[in-house]
């Protein structure tokens, strides 16, 4: 299922049984969903320990693709999570990938960049700043790289099989001739060390948040490569996702219990470049201090507009009032999701983490926030 599609299984089940299940095989340009992590750092045991970190780039997954035949012509690809080949979308890249010293081979990696602010000087570019330089966006170059941190086929050989060890020094032995060579898009092996406990992984997690990049992915060095799957042999970890977002509008509450607010739900909203703010969810199952407090600041200030709206939900509408958007949250949340049909993207299970007194709904995070998060999502 991870080498093909789900109609190509079952027609190959029917006309050639389990046999032909087995000529469907990894191979280059034949376009695969890569492993990805299945857990956090915090659910590493300690007998699992030592485990190899390496930092999490912020840019976009890619499986460099080299194909040659017998009379040498060379074929390339790049293809994402989703299996798009992006290159085409990515200049010297094609160039890069025929430097690789192999016959055939299948890397693992992240396209990502470097932006020289005039304040503080080189940085790790962003996705959406690695996305906008594919795009042609020229405010801001981007000094686009490659960091490999798998391989799984070399030389008509599936290496997924193998423990991580193993493939990795077969990367490193593959990609040490290219670290001389003025490459269009320069191509490295991730950078990273071992951990032998739960100090080292901060000690690592502190150590490359500070120098910019987003985070690190913790490795089981016995593991094999599972193409397609979530492994919790792979674990992440990175800053909790929050925005500090306003509440225009509160849901009535539909309980009738003594301890209920008059506010059962809130909706929360991104500042938009008209100055307004745009519905971006609805936060609810606030505890009885927070949600006091959130109402007591509505009547004090004179929040309460007085103006009702229903607000659509999986048991019906449900009546509300629209507020004037004052009180800013900090809200943490899983991920997002585009609306397929009105566009408009929402947070996943957000809760609300911390009120803001401190700030005004002035400083509140921009839907252009969001979509960049939407967009390290995406490609990330």
């Amino acid at each position: 299922m991870a080498l093909t599609d789900a109609f190509h299984v079952a027609g190959t089940l029917i006309n050639d049984r389990v046999d032909g299940l087995k000529k469907i095989q990894l191979q280059p340009l034949v376009p695969i969903r890569p492993m990805l992590a299945g857990g956090i750092t915090d659910d590493i045991d300690a007998s699992e320990f030592p485990v190899w970190v390496e930092r999490k780039y912020d840019g976009i997954r890619l499986m460099l693709h080299k194909s040659s035949d017998a009379r040498g012509p060379v074929l390339s690809g790049a293809y994402t999570r989703n299996r798009g080949d992006w290159l085409e979308q990515i200049p010297g890249l094609d160039a890069s990938i025929r430097s690789i010293p192999a016959y055939n081979v299948i890397v693992d990696g992240e396209l990502y960049g470097t932006v020289l602010d005039i304040d503080a000087g080189a940085r790790p570019a962003t996705v959406y700043e690695v996305y906008g330089a594919l795009q042609g966006d020229s405010s801001r170059p981007v000094n686009l790289k490659f960091a490999a941190f798998d391989l799984i086929y070399l030389n008509g050989m599936d290496l997924t099989p193998q423990p991580l060890k193993q493939r990795r020094q077969t990367l490193l032995a593959l990609f040490s001739p290219l670290a001389s060579q003025p490459l269009p898009i320069p191509l490295s092996v991730s950078e990273g060390q071992l951990a032998n406990g739960k100090e080292d992984l901060n000690r690592l997690f502190h150590h490359f948040r500070a120098q910019g990049y987003e985070g690190i992915i913790a490795k089981d060095l016995a593991s094999p490569y599972h193409l397609a799957t979530r492994d919790p042999k792979w674990r992440k970890r990175k800053p909790e996702i929050t925005l500090d977002l306003v509440i225009p509008e509160g849901t009535l509450s539909v309980s009738t219990k003594e301890t209920s607010g008059m506010f059962g739900s809130y909706v929360i909203g991104a500042r938009n470049q008209d100055g307004g703010f745009d519905d971006v969810g609805d936060v609810a199952g606030l505890d009885r201090v927070r949600d006091a407090q959130i109402q007591q600041e509505i009547m004090q200030e004179g929040l309460f507009t007085g103006e009702r709206y229903e607000r659509p939900s999986a048991s019906g509408a449900r009546p509300g009032y629209y507020l004037r958007p004052s009180i800013v949250i900090t809200i943490k949340f899983e991920g997002l999701t585009r609306d397929s049909v009105t566009g408009d993207l929402r947070l996943r299970d957000p809760k609300i983490a911390v009120i803001r007194s401190d700030k005004s709904a002035a400083e509140a995070d921009t839907l252009n926030t969001i979509e960049e998060l939407y967009l390290r999502q995406r490609v990330g």
